[in-house]
């Protein structure tokens, strides 16, 4: 099964919305679950809400081109360190959207508003950064953090 689907299915919280009732009430991925830690082993995993939250808010946006790709430079208003996002567009129904025009990130945590189909994600255009929920059967790109020693 591929990690759209598992992370489409793996968190059920309300009844009418998982097969014959299903409820797990998990609030974030377990680590099989999670394609960070899947690709590139258990030293990392996809950005929890908070982080990408925290991203969204203590980081200078730049909107510019790298290599031919556009996206944003994120830097740091704390430790002056940077991060480019590509504009990777997004997969929804059955094709790609938005690329190079818009970049859309998951988090590996749930939506604990009244969409429990949604997770929390960063998403940018050109003129703008914001982080909020999506539909989780969305193919939307994943950047890894590593895991804290601590």
């Amino acid at each position: 099964m591929g990690y759209s689907a598992r992370f489409c299915d793996e968190w059920q919280a309300e009844s009418s919305l998982g097969y014959n009732g299903f409820v797990d009430n998990k609030t974030k991925l377990d680590p099989e679950d999670d394609a960070a830690t899947a690709n590139w082993g258990e030293m990392w995993r996809m950005p929890s809400d908070d982080q990408l939250y925290e991203l969204n808010v203590v980081c200078v946006w730049q909107w510019t081109m790298r290599n031919g790709v556009n996206g944003y430079l994120a830097t740091s208003n704390h430790n002056g360190a940077s991060l480019f996002l590509p504009a990777a567009g997004f997969h929804w129904n059955g094709g790609l959207s938005n690329a190079g025009a818009g970049g859309f990130y998951w988090s590996r945590t749930l939506y604990s508003g009244t969409r429990p189909y949604n997770a929390y994600s960063l998403y940018f255009y050109s003129y703008g950064v914001y982080f909020d929920s999506n539909y989780r059967s969305d193919g939307r790109s994943v950047r890894a953090v590593r895991v804290s020693q601590n």
